[in-house]
């Protein structure tokens, strides 16, 4: 008999407001709020005195969207859909929080057909909340080819679905600054086109999970 006890909503009216993913962790909902960028809620940490019915606001990482992803509307045109998709909490004493936008084209690559006019974009960021309060972006990693979706994190290793880019994996150990493919911190990659697939050698990687040391990679077309 699940009832439901509260809501919360960001101050922005209700046709442009969307939250997409949630992520729980030490009392602590961290909400992908897309235009919105990241929420952080207490709904049960004890320090700012929320909980599950009650939620208090805590902080909110905004950014601009239209400035990072300029590029977007170049290769196609204005009004492209975007935000922020997913947020996943670093466990075992983190001070991370990873989070991931949806980029779609509006419309086809100028000058490209079939499979290469379309594709998706995102950067993934890597957010500071040792001070929960001030979370500030201090690492990131844009896709070549392709974007970024669902993320999964186990101790010092992040999995990534990058869309057209395939399968993804990360060292995230120690200190992060900056541009992580620069750094060679991806060490691992899959492309997971087929040619049998629904659009051949096409990948579109939508997640991972990781269980028991073996990665269940989900494609939209394979």
């Amino acid at each position: 008999k699940p009832r439901r006890v509260t809501e919360f909503k960001t101050s922005r009216p209700d046709p442009a407001r969307y939250v997409h993913d949630l992520d729980i962790h030490d009392g602590l909902l961290y909400a992908s709020y897309w235009n919105d960028g990241l929420v952080i809620l207490d709904i049960g940490n004890g320090k700012f005195g929320g909980r599950p019915d009650k939620p208090v606001l805590v902080s909110q990482y905004k950014y601009d969207l239209d400035s990072l992803y300029r590029d977007v509307e170049a290769v196609s045109s204005p009004g492209f859909t975007r935000g922020t998709h997913t947020a996943w909490r670093q466990r075992d004493g983190g001070k991370y929080v990873f989070i991931a936008d949806q980029v779609y084209l509006n419309g086809p690559v100028k000058g490209a057909k079939d499979a290469s006019s379309s594709r998706m974009y995102g950067t993934l960021q890597v957010i500071d909340v040792s001070d929960i309060q001030r979370p500030r972006a201090v690492a990131w990693y844009p896709p070549e080819n392709g974007g970024v979706h669902n993320v999964w994190v186990v101790k010092d290793t992040l999995y990534l679905g990058a869309y057209h880019a395939g399968f993804h994996v990360f060292d995230i150990s120690g200190e992060l600054r900056g541009d992580l493919r620069a750094q060679g911190r991806e060490f691992a990659h899959l492309h997971t086109g087929d040619m049998v697939g629904k659009t051949q050698n096409s990948p579109m990687t939508w997640g991972v999970v990781v269980k028991d040391r073996l990665a269940y990679v989900n494609d939209m077309k394979n």
